[in-house]
């Protein structure tokens, strides 16, 4: 999440990819900004320097398609961006079939399928497989492109450009810290090492645990439900479940929702608020709940990881907590 004091962007948006690419889109109404993006993605500048504001779709449906994160196309030209923030997140399977199918039938040249993915995308050799069938598809890393945009001053020129990249660059840093110093609690974890094997040992252990059932659950929950990407870092460790092939629903360890009633939380079915519908009915005296900005957390019963006979017990608890919670909820 990012500090309040790092951005004007805190608390208005979900610093996820649709924010980004939400930010992205309104930034290329500025023509200036919008011809820099489009040479750096190698776009003709006699195609850029045509395209108009109408030109621009952000997340809008295309007929027997899907909906791309942004789109241009007129009668001459067709370029399609998707955007992944963050190193785990899995393509859609429209996104590796229906899409460069699309592009594909596009009878002039002036073509594309972008992807802006951040440097150890875990699924990058998916995209790379799918260059090799149809040359217009092209990676570009975030890492780079804001480096780019750096490097051209097009910051200085607004400050609402300035933050606007400036919030990019927190959310690209796929969870690494700016600040590299240890505050005293880190320090004492340190120098004891007996601890930070114990404690690695268990994340690892939980997630491996994790891990191995969501496939059966998925099984259990109908065809609708898959299995999602994984996420190893501080800001969650486990996996995701896709429905209707959208990560709604992650499963396993939150441990920056450790404050929250006693950190009885931090092991969770979270579920994204995006998926959900505004007024969601849910039984609280059966499934309590806490909430961030982001996402609907549901405890897990920390006692079903102790023991391996109890692991349908834990399948069970995770099925029960989605088809009472999400799918009666579910906006999709």
């Amino acid at each position: 999440m990012l500090e309040r004091q790092t951005s004007i962007f805190y608390k208005l948006t979900k610093e996820d990819e649709d924010s980004t690419t939400d930010l992205l889109s309104n930034l290329f109404r500025i023509k200036i900004f919008r011809d820099i993006c489009f040479d750096f993605f190698g776009i003709k500048k006699e195609i850029y320097i045509e395209i108009g504001l109408d030109d621009i779709k952000t997340r809008q449906n295309i007929k027997n398609v899907g909906i791309p994160d942004i789109y241009l196309q007129n009668l001459e030209y067709l370029y399609f961006f998707e955007n992944k923030i963050h190193t785990w997140t899995a393509l859609q399977p429209s996104q590796k079939t229906t899409y460069p199918e699309y592009i594909n039938r596009f009878k002039h040249d002036n073509k594309g399928y972008f992807f802006i993915i951040p440097e150890k995308y875990e699924h990058e050799d998916e995209i790379i497989e799918l260059s090799k069938k149809y040359d217009f598809v092209k990676i570009f890393y975030w890492e780079k492109f804001l480096q780019y945009l750096q490097r051209t001053e097009i910051e200085n020129c607004s400050g609402l450009i300035k933050e606007s990249l400036n919030y990019l660059r927190a959310l690209i840093s796929d969870g690494s810290s700016e600040n590299l110093s240890l505050d005293i609690y880190e320090v004492v974890a340190m120098y004891n090492t007996k601890d930070i094997y114990i404690i690695l040992n268990l994340v690892f252990k939980n997630f491996d645990t994790i891990k191995n059932i969501i496939e059966k659950v998925t099984k259990k929950l109908g065809e609708n439900f898959s299995v999602g990407s994984p996420q190893k870092n501080q800001y969650g460790f486990g996996m995701y479940i896709n429905y209707l092939n959208k990560e709604c629903i992650f499963c396993g360890v939150n441990p920056y929702i450790y404050e929250q009633e006693n950190g009885n939380f931090v092991y969770s079915v979270a579920i994204s608020k995006k998926y959900m519908v505004d007024n969601f009915s849910i039984d609280t005296q059966v499934y309590p709940f806490v909430t961030d900005e982001e996402y609907i957390y549901f405890k897990i019963d920390r006692k079903l990881f102790l023991d391996e006979a109890k692991e349908k017990d834990l399948q069970e608890n995770i099925v029960n907590i989605i088809k009472n919670t999400f799918i009666n909820n579910c906006n999709i």
